[in-house]
């Protein structure tokens, strides 16, 4: 996925770096994360694709790759995909309403481009280019991510929401908590084990 940050406008771009700084200090490779980066990602494709030779050293990898299912997509998808190969791994699902489950294939979301991916659930694109901002809440933000993509964590979907400003200004809160556009907000204090905790009653 390219980078998009670049096209984006000043608020747009502090939340990147923020966000990006973030992922790749609780996701990157030296994290024990169930996540993928690009280091890892180029190598499950290699794999995949007879490059990376077989050594002893490399075993417990070949063997995760082979246990999570991993694919590439097709040539159709590699044109389309700007002469990248695609990842998918299948993921089982339900339709909510049976207990049957059934397998799809789900694109392999890299941490790198963790941002890119929510940015464009959560902040949908109108005619025109013009941004049309749904803004939808953490639930259906990351159900949407979760139709096409795996390996997305649900914690970094949250963390992106949470430093939003245009989700903060609709909350009537400021990032830091403050009263927002004067509402009548309540705010108790109270101590619990030593510690201070804020109540926001709406």
């Amino acid at each position: 996925m390219e980078n998009k940050a670049a096209a984006r406008d000043s608020s747009d771009r502090d939340l990147y770096r923020q966000f990006q700084d973030w992922c790749l200090k609780t996701y990157g490779d030296s994290g024990k994360t169930k996540t993928v980066t690009r280091k890892k990602y180029d190598r499950i494709v290699q794999f995949l694709s007879g490059v990376e030779p077989s050594s002893a050293d490399n075993a417990k990898f070949k063997f995760w790759v082979k246990s999570k299912g991993f694919q590439l997509g097709s040539s159709e998808e590699l044109k389309a995909g700007g002469g990248k190969l695609v990842l998918y791994v299948p993921v089982k699902t339900t339709d909510g309403v049976s207990a049957t489950e059934k397998q799809s294939l789900k694109r392999v979301a890299v941490v790198e481009d963790f941002f890119d991916i929510i940015y464009s659930m959560h902040v949908e694109m109108g005619v025109n280019g013009e941004k049309s901002r749904k803004h939808a809440g953490q639930k259906r933000t990351y159900k949407a991510i979760s139709e096409t993509y795996a390996f997305l964590p649900r914690e970094a979907v949250t963390r992106f929401l949470m430093s939003c400003s245009e989700c903060q200004k609709r909350m009537h809160l400021n990032p830091d908590g403050a009263d927002h556009k004067g509402n009548n907000l309540l705010i108790f204090d109270s101590v619990w084990n030593d510690s201070k905790t804020d109540w926001v009653i709406f």
